[in-house]
């Protein structure tokens, strides 16, 4: 029989106080941090190999966040360019598109090929045959009738 798990526990690696769920002596927190530092390395370690490539279609961070957040920083961006000059405004746009260009994995995405294409529609869904069309498609003859044999092409003068 195991001991049971004491009321609270102190994290071993950030002094916080926990209430344990498992045997460990680490909070949750730092144990989900510690798993997210592994896969990103080992996401990592299999882009150096070229086992894995990063999807183009990704959005990268700075892209990120729900609409409301979008709808934040439009307004904040709004109000602050509202307060500019002519000259300052430009400036900061220079700027801006400078920021955007070097940053290589936005500027792929918004320069991308399917810019504006739903990844839905690049989908091609296969067309459900019956069971004489699928025969057909492998070159089975059997249980045609005349109609279908002319229409493959046989029964030609050349079979004669």
């Amino acid at each position: 029989m195991k001991t049971p798990l004491p009321e609270s526990r102190i994290c071993r690696l950030c002094g916080i106080e926990f209430k344990p769920v498992s045997r460990l002596l680490r909070c949750n927190k730092c144990v989900n941090g510690l798993a997210k530092e592994v896969r990103d390395a080992k996401i990592k370690h299999l882009m150096e190999i070229g086992e894995i490539i990063p999807l183009e279609d990704r959005k990268p961070e700075e892209m990120k966040g729900g609409g409301r957040a979008i709808e934040k920083k439009y307004r904040d961006l709004k109000r602050m360019c509202s307060k500019m000059d002519r000259d300052e405004f430009r400036e900061y746009a220079k700027d801006k598109l400078n920021q955007i260009m070097e940053n290589e994995i936005l500027w792929k995405y918004l320069t991308r090929d399917t810019l504006g294409e739903n990844i839905d529609r690049n989908v091609v869904k296969p067309v459900k045959l019956s069971k004489k069309e699928k025969l057909i498609q492998k070159g089975d003859t059997r249980n045609m009738n005349w109609d279908e044999w002319e229409q493959m092409g046989f029964g030609g003068d050349e079979d004669k």
